[in-house]
């Protein structure tokens, strides 16, 4: 069990430092909206493995474990939208609304609430008009979506069970009365650490395989193709 742990944690810091290499030779992408959160959600997931990967060698586990969140929401984001765009055009709209809601909130003044009004629906504007652009067949909706309905709808469009990734990811690792109060309360053996040590490198897999779909980013790491493609072999880990 102890080498299974050990071997999940190093592929993910090998992991982690190929990635940072990758994003920081290559500049976003501007011609595809899909290309452009790709390397968002990478550089994400890259960020929140890098924290585990600090804590946890610094010994300092149940502060890594919540590095462990940003990691899994980000990766069930990507299973949901990366191959429907409809949905990812309906995520973006609803983080729109919930960054102008909470700006907003903050802001009493009614010429500033204008500006900032403004701001986001030609925000809202210039992304329905790049979608179009670029997906001219897709009915394009706004309305909220949330990330388990998004599974649902992608896991039924495809005949894939995506669905099961919410119930078996985000409920232990994103929910603070399972994973993080347990850990406070001690509750947490070696069994989830091994699963602790694994989020950090399904997600920086899942993560690089995206770049290479959507951006044309290639590597010459065949050990680290290996991984990847053990992983898309998985019943339980494939997107």
């Amino acid at each position: 069990m102890e080498q299974e742990s050990i071997t999940s944690f190093d592929k993910a810091v090998r992991l982690n430092q190929l990635l940072a290499d990758l994003l920081t030779s290559n500049t976003y992408p501007d011609s595809s909206v899909l290309a452009l959160m790709t390397c968002l959600n990478a550089r994400f997931v890259h960020e929140a493995a890098e924290g585990y990967i600090i804590l946890r060698k610094a010994g300092r586990d149940a502060a890594a474990r919540q590095m462990l969140r940003p990691i899994v929401e980000t990766v069930l984001w990507m299973a949901a939208t990366e191959d429907q765009p409809d949905l990812l055009y309906r995520w973006v709209c609803t983080n729109y609304r919930e960054e102008k809601k909470t700006i907003l909130e903050n802001v009493a003044d009614k010429n500033t609430r204008s500006l900032i009004e403004k701001k986001f629906t030609q925000q809202s504007d210039d992304t329905r008009s790049f979608f179009e652009r670029e997906h001219p067949g897709s009915t394009l909706s706004d309305e909220k979506l949330g990330l388990l309905s998004a599974l649902k709808i992608a896991g039924e469009r495809t005949g894939q069970n995506r669905e099961r990734l919410y119930h078996e990811f985000y409920r232990p690792y994103c929910q603070y009365s399972h994973a993080t109060l347990n850990a406070k309360a001690g509750d947490w053996n070696s069994m989830h650490r091994i699963e602790d040590d694994f989020i950090p490198f399904w997600g920086q897999s899942l993560a690089l395989l995206s770049l290479k779909i959507h951006t044309g980013i290639q590597t010459a790491e065949d050990d680290v193709d290996a991984w990847i493609e053990d992983l898309q072999t998985s019943s339980r880990y494939k997107l």
